[in-house]
């Protein structure tokens, strides 16, 4: 899809990166998330997430 718009619209596209990567929840997502050297595909799990949201409150209400 990117590249059919940068083929389409040269002159809005600068730069294309072309990625291959698993989408999550579809075989062999499982495998994928236990290896040790794809760490960053499962990296902000639940409880990341629910920490930067509540470090973000924090900045928002402290600093506010």
């Amino acid at each position: 899809m990117a590249y059919a718009y940068a083929v389409r619209y040269p002159d809005k596209t600068d730069r294309l990166v072309m990625m291959d990567a698993p989408v999550p929840g579809i075989p062999p997502w499982d495998e994928i998330v236990r290896m040790p050297a794809l760490w960053h595909f499962s990296f902000g799990g639940p409880m990341l997430n629910g920490w930067w949201l509540a470090a973000s409150a924090y900045i928002w209400i402290v600093f506010e």
